[in-house]
């Protein structure tokens, strides 16, 4: 019997749309783009209907889920409520979905602690930056 590679869901949600891109062992398989989500969104009439369009434009069931989004902080107690709220919508186990706020994917994605700055500029702006020991220092936009 030949094992089959899970499908990881990467969500980059934000105000305007969310992007994702779903993956096979790390390699993307199929990638696009629906409706706004943000947390505030979630519990608003338009959540529901948010997150079945992107149920709707995935080509396969994901096994895992992990999200940025803006206005959440990893570990705090809004971010977990979103985080049940996505498992729940998106059909994956609690365990199989993490979330985090949207700058601290960005940073991850293109600088290591310590290494630079990341300048944000939409609706509001921002500097972040995430120390060598993973202190998060920023200057603009209210905090998360």
């Amino acid at each position: 019997m030949v094992a089959r590679l899970t499908l990881t869901l990467g969500l980059d949600a934000g105000g305007s749309a969310t992007k994702w891109a779903l993956c096979r062992a790390g390699v993307p398989v199929a990638a696009g783009q629906s409706p706004p989500l943000t947390a505030p969104l979630l519990h608003t009439a338009q959540g529901p209907a948010s997150l079945q369009a992107l149920q709707g434009a995935l080509p396969g069931q994901p096994s895992a889920v992990h999200v940025g989004l803006p206005g959440l902080s990893r570990d705090t107690a809004a971010a977990e409520a979103v985080a049940d709220t996505l498992a729940h919508a998106l059909g994956v186990g609690r365990h199989a979905l993490s979330v985090e706020s949207d700058l601290d994917l960005a940073y991850r994605a293109h600088l290591a602690p310590g290494a630079g700055v990341l300048l944000y500029a939409g609706t509001g702006s921002v500097a972040y930056h995430v120390t060598r020991n993973g202190q998060v220092v920023r200057a603009g936009a209210g905090a998360f």
